[in-house]
């Protein structure tokens, strides 16, 4: 990203009260980047290809319970396509179950957050990982 361009991290979410949760989250933590938020997958594909190198997300946050089409599934594809296959992607879960936890890593996610009953923490979890991608993160186009 360039100088003077704005952050933009993706959020894939088909729960709307999740999608509220994440949100709340993102500006709890005093999140500035803009925020697109896709209901499946084929939103998010849709989404990713229509952007350039210059405006790729800086993050994909996705639900691990997809139900239309799978977080695993969406994660193959972002990973599948040379323009995203290096965006980070962080898991957001509801369960936390290892069997979960396992194919959304095999797929190629890059990081699990897990709500369970603690919202708090996971409200500061889901923004930390939030402010490291879109602050501190550095990518690779803007070290040339």
């Amino acid at each position: 990203m360039r100088r003077g361009q704005s952050r933009l991290i993706l959020l894939i979410e088909d729960n709307v009260e999740e999608e509220k949760l994440a949100l709340k989250a993102l500006k709890r933590a005093g999140i500035s980047a803009k925020i697109q938020v896709a209901k499946d997958g084929d939103g998010a594909l849709t989404f990713l290809r229509h952007q350039n190198r210059a405006v790729l997300p800086d993050l994909v946050f996705i639900s691990s319970h997809l139900c239309r089409d799978g977080a695993t599934d969406a994660i193959r594809q972002i990973r599948g396509h040379q323009i995203t296959s290096r965006v980070p992607i962080i898991i957001l879960s509801s369960s936390g179950h290892t069997l979960e936890t396992e194919r959304c890593r095999k797929a190629g996610a890059d990081g699990f957050i897990t709500r369970a009953d603690e919202i708090d923490k996971y409200l500061d979890e889901l923004g930390i990982a939030a402010l490291f991608w879109t602050t501190a993160n550095v990518r690779d186009e803007e070290l040339t």
